[in-house]
C-alpha cells in the first residue's frame, strides 16, 4: 500500500500532462466557414484552447453552465444548435485569424453573440472562463506580432481605402499585422490645425466623433445601450473624476482602416496617467456596452484654456491593446504622440469640464469621420469677473470658480423677502454662478466703491425667507469682503447640490445704526419711500487673521484660538466675534478695536472625544486640532515606565528561580 500512492500521484500527474497534448476527439466540427484558415489548422487544439478543453472536463459545474450558455442561443445567433466542440474549433480558429477590412470583426462578433447576453455573459464575466479569456487574448496578441500573421498584410496595403502614401513603410516591409496595424503616419500627412492656439482642440485620432452626454453627474448616468456609465469608475476612481461633473463627453471610433496611433488633443501638462485592467470583448453596433470590462488606460491634461481634460483609450475586441509612450507630469504640444491601439476595436472618450468647450464637428445623426489633428472644439472661457452699476457706483464680483452669470442690481421693493429693519445702500444683486461641481464651495470677492458701515451684514433672499450670511463672509477692508457660498449650502437660494448656485443679495445694515427714524411698519413701503443713502464712515471691523494653539491635544486639553482684529475704519468701533468648531457655533465675543489698529481677540475650546475639528472665526479658518487619546506625551512616559518595572520584576523572578534547588 505504500507504494501505491506515489504510483497512483504518478499516473495522475502523466494523465494531465497528455490532456494538455493529445486531441479530445470532436466528432462533427465544422471548418468551412474560415477555410481560409485551414492550412494552418490541423486536429490539435492550439495549447490555449486545449487549456480550456481540460477545465470544462476537470469543473462539471463549468461543463453544465458552458452547455447551458449554448443552449441559451437565440434562433437567430450563430450559436444557436453548436455545442461545445463547436466552440473550441471556433476559437481555434479564431487565434490564427488572417482578417481582410471587411471582415475584420467576424471573430469579435460572434464571440460577443455569445458573451453579450444571458447565460453567455454571466459565464463569460466570472473565473474559471474570465481568467482563461484574457490568456486566450494575450494568446491572439502572441499571433498577431508574429511573421505569420503578415500574411494578410497585403489584403490591407492593396486596398484603395487605406492611402498608403500616408503612412511609413519599414525597409522588406512589416513583419506581422500588429506592426501592419500600429504603422506610422509620414510627416505632414496629419497636420495639425491652429498649432500655436491652445484654445483650438484637435481630434486625438483618425475617428468618428460622437457624443455621449452634454451633462455628466456625479454616478454618471449615461446611457449606452441600457448600461450606466460611471464617471469615476472611468477613470479608476482618479481624485481628479469629479472635476468633470456637469460637463460634456464625446465618444471618437477609430475604424478599422484608420491610423491607430493617438495623440494629444490638447496643449498642456499630463496630471495624471494610468493604465487600467478588463476583459477585452464587448462591441455592438458601434457603441460600447460594457466599458468597465475593457482595457483602457486615462491620461487627464492640465490646460490654459479648457481647464482639466480628461481623455480615455479604450481598447475593444480582443486583446486591443492600449500603449502609452508618455509619463505623468510631461509636458505635451498639441499633436504629439502618446500611443498607440494593437489590433481590435479601439475608441477614444473626450472629457471636459463644466462650461469649457464648444464643438466645431457634428456629433449626432450621421457620424463624420475626421482625421488625428483635425480640429473639433474650442475653448469656451468662463466669466470670473463682472460689474454692475449702482445710483453709489460700479460694484465689482470676481470669484476663481465656475462662470458668473446674469449679474444685475435688484430693487429692494421687488423682493418677496421681509426685509423691514434693514437699509440697502446699493440695492440688492442678482447672479448665478454656474459650471461647479455639485456641493463645491466658491469664494466671491465683492469690492464697493465706498467703505461700508460697521454692522454691515451680507443678506440674501432665499425662497422668500431672508438669510444671514454674514458666518461666511470674510471683510478684507472697509469696501471689500469675500463670501464663501457652497453650492446648496444655506447661501444658494435653489437650495440644490447641482452646480449652481443662485444668490440674490446684497450687503445691507440695520437702520437704526444710520437714522434715529423709526422704521416703517410696512418693509416694502420704508425702503421703497427712502432713496440710497451713502455709506457713512463709521468704523468698519474684519478678522485679518486666525490660529491655534496646537494642532494635538490631549481629552479636554485646552486649546487656545487667537485671530488679529483690524479697524479700518475712521473711528472707535465694536464687533461680536462669533467662533465656529466644525460648522456649529462654540461662543461668541465682543471686540472693541479704535480706528486704524489692530487688537488680538482669544478663545478657549477643548473637547473630550478623538476626532478632528475644524475652527473658524466668523469666516476665517485657524485650522485643525487634533484630540488623541494618548496625546499627552506623559501617559506614554507612564506607560513606558509601567513596562520596564513590569519587565525588570519579571527578570528578577526569573534568577530567583533559577538559583533554587533542583534548577
Amino acid at each position: 500500500m505504500r507504494n501505491f500512492i506515489p504510483a497512483l500521484h504518478a499516473f495522475i500527474a502523466i494523465t494531465i500532462a497528455f490532456s494538455f497534448i493529445l486531441p479530445i476527439p470532436a466528432a462533427g466540427i465544422e471548418r468551412s466557414a474560415y477555410a481560409r484558415n485551414s492550412h494552418i489548422l490541423n486536429s490539435i487544439h492550439q495549447p490555449v484552447v486545449q487549456q480550456l478543453v481540460v477545465m470544462v472536463i476537470a469543473i462539471p459545474s463549468f461543463h453544465a453552465e458552458f452547455d447551458a450558455a449554448l443552449l441559451d442561443q437565440a434562433p437567430s445567433s450563430y450559436w444557436h444548435g453548436k455545442t461545445l466542440d463547436d466552440m473550441y474549433t471556433f476559437l481555434d480558429d479564431w487565434l490564427v485569424f488572417l482578417p481582410h477590412i471587411d471582415d475584420a470583426r467576424l471573430y469579435m462578433d460572434r464571440f460577443y453573440e455569445f458573451a453579450g447576453a444571458g447565460k453567455g455573459q454571466e459565464l463569460a464575466s466570472k473565473d474559471p472562463l474570465r481568467s482563461w479569456l484574457y490568456e486566450y487574448m494575450i494568446a491572439v496578441d502572441g499571433f498577431m506580432d508574429s511573421p505569420a500573421s503578415a500574411a494578410a498584410v497585403p489584403w490591407w496595403t492593396g486596398d484603395a481605402r487605406i492611402n498608403m502614401t500616408d503612412y511609413v513603410v519599414p525597409p522588406g516591409g512589416y513583419r506581422s499585422f500588429n506592426e501592419f496595424f500600429t504603422r506610422r503616419i509620414q510627416p505632414g500627412a496629419r497636420p495639425i490645425d491652429s498649432p500655436g492656439d491652445p484654445a483650438v482642440l484637435t481630434s486625438p485620432a483618425d475617428s468618428y466623433p460622437m457624443k455621449i452626454a452634454d451633462s455628466l453627474t456625479s454616478v454618471t448616468t449615461i446611457g449606452v445601450k441600457g448600461e450606466n456609465l460611471n464617471i469615476r469608475e472611468l477613470l479608476g476612481n482618479d481624485p481628479l473624476a469629479d472635476d468633470f461633473i456637469n460637463g460634456k463627453a464625446i465618444f471618437c471610433m477609430l475604424d478599422t482602416p484608420d491610423y491607430h496611433w493617438y495623440h494629444a488633443p490638447v496643449t498642456g501638462r499630463i496630471v495624471s496617467q494610468h493604465q487600467l485592467g478588463g476583459l477585452y470583448y464587448g462591441m455592438d453596433g458601434g457603441w460600447v456596452e460594457y466599458f468597465f470590462q475593457h482595457r483602457r488606460g486615462y491620461f487627464i491634461f492640465d490646460t490654459e484654456k479648457f481647464g482639466r481634460v480628461a481623455m480615455v483609450c479604450v481598447g475593444m475586441f480582443t486583446i486591443s491593446s492600449v500603449n502609452f509612450v508618455t509619463h505623468e507630469g510631461d509636458l505635451v504640444n498639441k499633436g504629439d504622440v502618446l500611443g498607440n491601439f494593437a489590433y481590435g476595436g479601439s475608441a477614444i472618450i473626450l472629457l471636459f469640464q463644466p462650461g469649457r468647450v464648444s464643438f466645431s464637428v457634428p456629433l449626432e445623426g450621421r457620424p463624420v469621420h475626421v482625421n488625428m489633428g483635425q480640429k473639433i472644439a474650442m475653448a469656451v472661457q468662463p466669466v470670473r469677473a463682472a460689474a454692475v452699476n449702482t445710483p453709489l457706483g460700479t460694484v465689482a464680483f470676481t470669484t476663481d470658480a465656475g462662470s458668473i452669470q446674469d449679474l444685475k442690481a435688484v430693487n429692494p421693493a421687488d423682493v418677496t423677502c421681509q426685509l423691514a429693519g434693514y437699509n440697502f445702500p446699493y440695492g440688492l444683486f442678482s447672479y448665478s454662478i454656474i459650471n461647479l461641481r455639485p456641493g463645491q464651495m466658491v469664494p466671491v470677492t465683492i469690492s464697493f466703491p465706498h467703505d461700508m458701515p460697521l454692522n454691515v451684514r451680507y443678506v440674501k433672499c432665499n425662497n422668500g425667507i431672508l438669510t444671514d450670511c454674514s458666518s461666511f463672509t470674510n471683510w478684507r477692508d472697509g469696501h471689500t469682503f469675500v463670501v464663501n457660498v457652497t453650492d446648496g449650502g444655506p447661501g444658494d437660494a435653489d437650495g440644490a447640490v447641482n452646480g449652481t448656485i443662485s444668490d440674490p443679495g446684497g450687503p445691507a445694515f440695520l437702520e437704526s445704526a444710520i437714522s434715529t427714524r423709526p422704521p416703517s411698519s410696512s418693509a416694502s413701503a420704508s425702503v421703497a419711500a427712502r432713496p440710497p443713502q451713502t455709506p457713512v464712515a463709521l468704523s468698519n471691523i474684519y478678522i485679518q487673521s486666525a490660529s491655534l494653539s496646537t494642532t494635538k491635544a490631549a481629552p479636554d486639553a485646552p486649546v487656545t484660538v487667537t485671530a488679529d482684529i483690524t479697524n479700518k475704519g475712521t473711528v472707535n468701533g465694536s464687533k461680536k466675534i462669533t467662533l465656529y468648531i466644525n460648522g456649529q457655533i462654540e461662543t461668541t465675543q465682543g471686540v472693541t478695536v479704535n480706528s486704524g489698529s489692530n487688537t488680538p481677540i482669544t478663545f478657549t475650546v477643548s473637547r473630550n472625544e478623538p476626532g478632528t475639528y475644524t475652527v473658524y472665526v466668523g469666516g476665517t479658518n485657524a485650522g485643525s486640532f487634533t484630540v488623541d487619546q494618548f496625546a499627552d506625551p506623559n501617559i506614554i512616559l507612564y506607560i513606558s515606565g509601567a513596562l520596564l518595572i513590569f519587565a525588570f520584576v519579571i527578570g528578577l523572578l526569573f534568577i530567583l528561580r533559577r538559583r533554587q534547588p533542583g534548577h
